[in-house]
């Protein structure tokens, strides 16, 4: 029985001057936990430089302060809909850091409506957005069954079902393309017909040839008894083969058979 291993990160906090507060082990997608909030003589600590809610990576974390000395104002960033996604308080003409770009459903993340990077009076900053334009593609079987629909979106690839099936065909793609999706699709699934093949077995120079939708017996010099029987031992046809004589096997369904002429047999998968 095998253990699965985590994946793991190493988060570091760390002070202005580089001086390690703390350091922790994360499995993958989980948080760190920050140390106690450190302190700066003639500053104020106002949070750290880096998320650390969702760890992905190794992560060097970094306090944040803010001169008492200087004019301070609050940078808020919001969401569209006026959900608060971070405060924080910077010193007068420094830069504001923005938390991880925000999901919306339907719509791709484009920037903020403002610039932070010197702040000179206190700020809203909203996140702004551009709707996705999405496409629906159908795939259908040879007989219009559908097989999958997917919602993708304008640019992007769709992805295919299981290569399906048909008796007596061969599966062989798709009717058109479906890597850059641009309108609405339905992709039709494409086959060959099965040509009926003889399985390699033949002994003293007897055997069959397929021609088709028929075989002649090879091999033989006279007027020969011949049989066609299924696995299970159920005959299918019998009759009296002549030398280099075509005989027809169209009525016979898609199946594997056995053909005997004589006393020798051969295998024949139509």
């Amino acid at each position: 029985m095998y253990e699965l291993i985590p994946v793991t990160y190493t988060v570091t906090f760390v002070d202005w001057d580089g001086t390690e507060l703390k350091t922790e082990t994360v499995n993958k997608g989980e948080a760190a936990t920050a140390p106690a909030a450190p302190s700066r003589e003639g500053y104020t600590f106002t949070g750290w430089d880096t998320e650390f809610s969702d760890v992905q990576s190794d992560l060097t974390v970094t306090a944040l302060y803010v001169d008492d000395s200087l004019p301070t104002y609050t940078v808020t960033f919001v969401d569209w809909d006026g959900t608060v996604l971070k405060t924080q308080t910077v010193n007068e003409n420094t830069a504001a850091i923005a938390p991880a770009a925000p999901a919306r459903a339907g719509y791709a993340f484009t920037g903020w409506d403002k610039t932070f990077s010197n702040v000179t009076s206190d700020l809203t900053v909203t996140a702004l957005y551009e709707e996705i334009t999405t496409y629906t593609v159908t795939f259908v079987d040879w007989n219009g069954t559908v097989l999958k629909t997917q919602t993708v979106n304008e640019g992007e690839a769709a992805t295919a079902p299981a290569n399906p099936s048909r008796e007596g065909y061969t599966f062989t793609g798709w009717d058109k393309a479906f890597a850059n999706v641009t309108s609405n699709l339905t992709v039709t699934a494409l086959y060959e017909a099965i040509t009926p093949t003889l399985n390699a077995i033949a002994s003293n120079s007897f055997g069959i040839v397929l021609n088709g939708e028929s075989f002649q017996v090879v091999g033989i010099s006279q007027a020969t008894p011949v049989s066609i029987y299924n696995l299970q031992g159920k005959v299918f046809m019998t009759r009296t083969a002549m030398p280099n004589e075509s005989i027809s096997v169209a009525h016979l369904p898609k199946g594997v058979y056995i053909v005997k002429a004589g006393s020798k047999t051969v295998r024949l998968a139509k």
